[in-house]
């Protein structure tokens, strides 16, 4: 996908932006660890506060156990869950939460 940023007389491209998982989780203790606002966290590392944002819910979430659909999980403990899932490995120390309705 590629954006395109109109300034002054000329058009500067810019192309999709990809993030690894050990970025996003240290964007994500930068403000839950570190103090870090949100805005100051996003001017630091040059990201959008709507991927910041995304990112610190979808840790907020796995944190309580649930890995949000369409996602890779950004914490630790729920990569190692998914890896072993993948691998087909049922015997790991702790399990996800299931929907408790």
């Amino acid at each position: 996908m590629v954006k395109y940023h109109q300034q002054e007389d000329f058009i500067i491209k810019r192309t999709r932006r990809f993030f690894s998982l050990e970025f996003k989780a240290e964007a994500v203790r930068l403000i839950q660890e570190r103090g870090y606002s949100v805005s100051q966290a996003c001017r630091e590392l040059d990201i959008g506060e709507t991927a910041l944002r995304r990112w610190i819910s979808q840790v907020e979430a796995e944190n309580q156990g649930y890995i949000l659909p369409s996602s890779k999980p950004i914490s630790p403990e729920q990569q190692c869950i998914a890896e072993c899932q993948k691998d087909g490995e049922n015997d790991f120390p702790f399990r996800p939460r299931q929907h408790l309705w």
